[in-house]
């Protein structure tokens, strides 16, 4: 039996580290993607400059003709004035034209002055290319994402994965929000054990005890994991696995959306002193099932206009309309406040192209203050 248990924890802890190996490789291409972006758009800016110091340089060549020709003019004259001291040296269309000679010697300082600062510019964006092309891995085409990884693991490149935490922050956040916000067509929660048989529950408190895996039929349901699935009837088919977010996790994050620290009393000194002409008048629609009196408090702190609204008491539609018709000058849409329903009556497309429109979660009214100031602010 101590055999068996061992075995069971060597799994458990092979099955860790190839879900850490898989979102390393994930990360790793994600990098590997941003770089091969990066590197498109230097060689944009590269090309641009080459085309713009060709241009300079023809005009360069042009204007040195011109001025060639004013030269010859000039000592044609200045020959002329010695072989006709008695007579009127230039008309009046060769002084201009002497004085044409002389605003295109400036012009051409200039163009000589900005064709150098270009072909610095152009030496510098060289350089920045061939750093790129440096920290790029190699051989992308022929090495597999793992190899890739294990390759910038390797000793003496640590110091090129300094995204790395940023990349492990900005993944963990998109789960939470795909998990616990969800897209109005998945539910996602965890397997518990009521008695002698598994029970599906989601995040919201509902149970499902009949389930289908569209995965592969033979991979043993886990209670320690995450699961996403869509439900059928009365029937859940399970569709993914979250390796990366534990149910307790998941409780957690749920609860701390649940319930918020205690926010201060005194609102009007959260915001620097121009809040007040900064947002004075502003019409604010925070879209929430909780804190409504707190925030209209608030909110008013600073000459606001609040409309504080959740699905309950006002219709999606209604309060979709107020949205999409700019009735509203900026929208703050809470996660506690955000139903399946009313995110699809939106839909994630239009919220992320509009920036009057801010999806958040786990945020006090302090820090709501703070969003509405750096909107208006802008």
């Amino acid at each position: 039996m101590q055999q068996q248990i061992n075995n069971k924890q060597r799994t458990h802890q092979a099955e860790e580290q190839v879900a850490i190996a898989q979102a390393e490789m994930a990360r790793m291409q994600t990098a590997n993607d941003e770089l091969t972006a990066t590197n498109h758009q230097l060689q944009q800016r590269v090309t641009a400059m080459q085309s713009y110091q060709d241009a300079a340089g023809r005009w360069f060549a042009q204007s040195a003709v011109l001025l060639k020709r004013q030269q010859e003019l000039y000592e044609k004259t200045m020959s002329e004035r010695q072989r006709q001291r008695n007579e009127p040296i230039l008309t009046q269309k060769q002084r201009d034209k002497l004085q044409k000679y002389d605003a295109m010697v400036k012009q051409v300082k200039r163009l000589s002055k900005s064709v150098s600062e270009q072909e610095k510019r152009l030496a510098k964006g060289q350089k920045e290319n061939e750093q790129l092309h440096r920290l790029r891995p190699t051989g992308v085409q022929n090495v597999s994402a793992d190899e890739q990884v294990n390759q910038a693991l390797a000793a003496g490149k640590y110091e090129q994965l300094r995204w790395l935490p940023r990349a492990n922050k900005r993944y963990r956040r998109l789960l939470f929000d795909r998990v616990i916000i969800g897209d109005g067509e998945h539910v996602f929660g965890f397997f518990v054990n009521v008695g002698e048989r598994l029970i599906f529950k989601t995040i919201t408190g509902q149970t499902y005890s009949k389930y289908q895996r569209r995965f592969p039929a033979n991979t043993p349901i886990q209670t320690g994991v995450v699961y996403g699935g869509v439900i059928a009837g009365q029937q859940l088919w399970l569709t993914d696995l979250f390796y990366d977010v534990t149910p307790s996790q998941l409780q957690r994050q749920h609860t701390q959306q649940l319930h918020r620290r205690r926010s201060h009393f005194d609102f009007s000194k959260v915001l620097p002193a121009d809040a007040v002409d900064v947002c004075r008048g502003k019409r604010v629609m925070v879209v929430t099932w909780q804190r409504a009196q707190t925030l209209n408090q608030a909110l008013r702190a600073f000459r606001m206009e609040p409309v504080i609204v959740n699905d309950h008491e006002k219709s999606i539609g209604w309060i979709s309309q107020q949205i999409r018709s700019n009735q509203v000058d900026f929208t703050l849409l809470l996660s506690e406040g955000l139903s399946h329903s009313m995110l699809g009556a939106l839909g994630k497309t239009f919220i992320n192209q509009s920036p009057d429109i801010q999806l958040v979660y786990n945020e006090s009214p302090e820090e709501l203050l703070r969003r509405c100031y750096a909107y208006f602010k802008r």
